[in-house]
C-alpha cells in the first residue's frame, strides 16, 4: 500500500500546524511545531491520540447521552441556562 504523509511548514506567527490527508480509507494527521515557541507538543500529541482512540472505541453503556449544551428559544436573543 502506498503511504502518503502530508508535509507542511510553520509560517507567520503560528507555532503549531496540523495537516490532514484522507486517502484510500485512511486518515493521516501531521503536527508540525516550532520547538522554541511550542514546547508542549508531546502533551498535545498525547491528548490527540487519546481522543482519537476514544472516538474509535465502540460505545459503552456508561457513555453520556448527547444533549445540547443550550437550547435557543425562537424569537429570543438570549439562551436560557442549561437545566
Amino acid at each position: 500500500m502506498l503511504d502518503l504523509i502530508p508535509i507542511g511548514a510553520v509560517a507567520g506567527n503560528l507555532t503549531i500546524t496540523f495537516l490532514a490527508l484522507s486517502y484510500a480509507g485512511r486518515l493521516v494527521v501531521t503536527a508540525i511545531a516550532d520547538r522554541d515557541h511550542f514546547p508542549d507538543l508531546p502533551v498535545v500529541l498525547s491528548g490527540t491520540q487519546r481522543e482519537w482512540a476514544a472516538l474509535a472505541a465502540p460505545p459503552t453503556a456508561a457513555a453520556p447521552s448527547a444533549e445540547p449544551f443550550a437550547t435557543v428559544v425562537p424569537g429570543s436573543d438570549t439562551v436560557p441556562p442549561r437545566r
